[in-house]
């Protein structure tokens, strides 16, 4: 038995904390050493090369840039890292003897928890600690002081991914009784749940009309947490908006931190010291993975066999044929025999109809999804997007009314995977005054209601005036334009060149009197040629302008502007930089 208080005189607690400290350190030491020859040292060799050529600002950039890829690479480690380490630190749950040693030191099961799961935090920050702080040190160096905040706010998201990621590891250790079974359970479940997230939304996605492949991420991100932390992070170092949502993925953090430490906690209380050497100390976990990893193999094999095609006989015999292989396969790998034939068969029956319960839900839409457009009173803003160009209306009339036109048309037996090919994707965004986000996507196809709908759009005020205010924002002197023709692959009508502000902002003038005067066509499968304007100004801008052979007013434009000497001039400028 463990005994329940600890001595005053000495604290074993410390001394636990002490013994696996200074167990792992020789091997976190190495660790430091190898991060700081890629950073700083690399790093400094890189910017030695360049720092006479380069203004402060270019040696801004360069420098941001090097602390935010390092520090997603970073947590990365330190997520697997610090749950290796627990790995290690509590082996011995699944040795009896030694199991049976630790129950009978001086010190409670709460104080060894926390002794030796802090002491596998604090080593794996050691390395980062050391890089972030010759980052500084480079930062200041370099003149670049105001990249310290960055230093220091990567390294908070590094400890909180940390923290989570042992605090969540530990459920996965603790409910296992050996190491092996840990490593199926952390795997499995972590990499089930999001491909279970997938094959959600794929049938969403193939059944509900509107539903956009933009769910996914969301999803994703409220069934894992794993995923919700790693995305998360990867949009503040990349999004030059996610600093928005650091607050919100700090509090997050926080509450996943003190869930699973309170759930580990839990469980480790109750851990029973003869579970050592089975494959799961608490049953629960072992019907889990099997739950996950059978629902899993039962829509991979009906997919496989059936091409997907939800509503074929065939897809739902192998379906159930392969969550019982499964089932059945696990059952035997972590009992070390087939003692389970019959558990796991229940198991696979229930994976089975549970993918079958979701299919029927998914196809009866039983939540309105369909159906549902958002009361004009309720919506803030309205935006449609069209080849990656956005459309933002305050009026949200045009929208609802397009879309309640599409609601009160929808195609009869609705499969995504059916969809003619000549189509294009829109998408409506609704910001609601609740502060919620409603989205659908939608495909368009020549001469269906959705099509004269959209077209009336592209033709609007609203679509114009967003590009005009676009470019005065944020256009550089000059921008990429690539002209297509798809009737022909000469290189005389498919080239790339380039614009100056003016013109773009007198070609937009230009051909939005000319559509509107003639009611030309505006959706891209509808005319031969195109124009594709883009640009970068912290993040991508463009749009796309459809012409057919009546765009005469806008065809003489652009030959006014001699665009195919301009492409090849601009050619050659790329092979004399070469």
């Amino acid at each position: 038995m463990m005994l329940k208080t600890s001595s005053n005189s000495v604290n074993p607690a410390t001394n636990m904390f002490k013994i696996c400290f200074k167990r792992n350190l020789g091997i976190i030491i190495l660790v430091t050493l190898g991060t700081l020859l890629i950073c700083p040292s690399y790093l400094l060799v890189d910017l030695s090369d360049s720092v006479n050529k380069a203004k402060i600002d270019e040696i801004s950039g360069y420098l941001g840039g090097w602390i935010y890829g390092f520090s997603f690479f970073a947590s990365l480690f330190t997520a697997f890292g610090v749950t290796a380490l627990n790995l290690l630190n509590f082996s011995f749950m699944y040795k009896r003897p030694a199991s049976d040693m630790y129950d009978s030191l001086p010190i409670t099961r709460i104080e060894l928890f926390f002794s030796r799961t802090l002491s596998s935090v604090l080593l794996i920050l050691i390395p980062v600690i050391f890089a972030s702080g010759s980052l500084s040190i480079v930062a200041l160096f370099y003149g670049c002081p105001k990249l310290i905040l960055d230093v220091l706010s990567n390294f908070l998201y590094i400890v909180t991914v940390t923290l989570v990621a042992s605090a969540f590891s530990m459920v996965f250790i603790i409910t296992s009784a050996s190491v092996f079974d840990f490593l199926v359970s952390y795997i499995g479940i972590n990499v089930g749940i999001i491909l279970m997230g997938i094959i959600g939304c794929s049938l969403c996605e193939r059944t509900l009309y509107g539903y956009s492949d933009r769910g996914y991420n969301s999803v994703l991100n409220l069934i894992s947490p794993p995923y919700y932390m790693f995305t998360k992070y990867y949009e503040f170092v990349n999004d030059e908006a996610a600093s928005q949502i650091s607050l919100r993925f700090l509090a997050r953090s926080i509450i996943y931190i003190l869930a699973f430490a309170v759930i580990s906690i839990l469980l480790y209380k109750k851990r029973k010291t003869e579970s050592s050497g089975k494959a799961f100390a608490y049953k629960f976990m072992y019907l889990l993975c099997s739950f996950v990893i059978s629902f899993c193999a039962s829509y991979a094999f009906g997919a496989i066999f059936a091409d997907e095609d939800i509503k074929s006989v065939i897809f739902y015999l192998f379906a159930a044929a392969g969550a019982a292989i499964v089932a059945v396969s696990y059952g035997a790998i972590t009992h070390r025999g087939f003692k389970t034939v019959k558990s796991s068969l229940v198991m696979a029956g229930v994976a089975f109809a549970s993918m079958v319960l979701i299919i029927v839900l998914v196809k009866l839409d039983i939540t309105g999804f369909n159906t549902r457009v958002p009361e004009t009173k309720n919506i803030k803003t309205a935006c449609v997007t069209y080849r990656g160009e956005n459309i933002n209306f305050n009026n949200p009339e045009k929208i609802v009314s397009l879309h309640k036109n599409i609601v009160n048309n929808i195609p009869k037996n609705y499969d995504d995977h059916d969809y003619p090919g000549n189509t294009i994707m829109v998408d409506l965004v609704y910001n609601l005054k609740s502060g919620k986000t409603m989205k659908r996507s939608y495909y368009v196809s020549a001469n269906d209601l959705l099509s004269e709908s959209t077209s009336e759009i592209l033709r609007s005020e609203e679509r114009f005036s967003g590009l005009l205010d676009d470019l005065e924002n944020g256009m550089p002197n000059t921008v990429d334009a690539t002209m297509f023709d798809n009737n022909s692959m000469s290189e005389e009508t498919n080239y790339s060149t380039y614009l100056t502000y003016s013109e773009v902002v007198n070609l937009i003038k230009i051909y939005k009197n000319e559509v509107n005067s003639k009611k030309l066509p505006v959706l891209d499968f509808e005319t031969s040629k195109q124009i594709s304007v883009s640009w970068h100004s912290g993040r991508y801008h463009g749009f796309e302008l459809a012409l057919s052979d009546n765009n005469t007013e806008t065809f003489k434009y652009l030959d006014s502007l001699n665009l195919k000497k301009r492409s090849e001039e601009k050619a050659e400028e790329v092979v004399l930089y070469d």
